[in-house]
């Protein structure tokens, strides 16, 4: 199995995404059964669940969708200004991505989106568990280790 059939044998199309747990959960938590979310983070779901949905069902890529009048996945008031900073970069690759790689691009950027609303739901003392869609003490071996799988350090300020 080469590296690009292994990468897309995790979709979330085929409910098998990386976060699948946690993808499914905020979706049905957060994302109305139409209309707008009533939080940035169920939007954004839903923005993304609209894109992966067009580009499987139609082969539409995201930026078909922007000349058909979509609201840009990061055009959404009420989200974190890091968020936007972060994910800027996110929509120029799905815009401008070859063809070849946008199914690619699209799972990295559901993934992204997903640790987001996953970080989003965590607090000071506790880390979103996508195993279990619960929170966990981040001082526990199993904290720590969802830390740095989100790509974050802990560490200790002396008063």
């Amino acid at each position: 199995m080469d590296f690009k059939s292994k990468n897309m044998s995790q979709a979330y199309w085929s409910d098998n995404g990386k976060y699948q747990k946690a993808y499914d959960y905020f979706f049905n938590k957060l994302v109305p059964s139409s209309g707008t979310a009533e939080t940035p983070e169920g939007e954004l779901l839903r923005r993304l669940s609209r894109i992966y949905y067009r580009y499987f069902n139609d082969g539409d890529l995201y930026y078909h969708l922007l000349e058909d009048g979509y609201s840009s996945i990061t055009n959404i008031e009420g989200l974190d200004k890091d968020f936007n900073r972060l994910f800027s970069s996110l929509e120029s690759d799905l815009k401008y991505c070859s063809d070849y790689m946008y199914k690619e691009t699209l799972e990295t950027s559901a993934d992204n989106i997903i640790k987001y609303i996953m970080i989003k739901h965590s607090n000071d003392d506790h880390i979103w568990n996508p195993q279990t869609n619960k929170l966990v003490k981040i001082y526990t071996p199993k904290g720590r280790q969802l830390l740095e799988m989100f790509g974050y350090k802990l560490t200790y300020k002396l008063n």
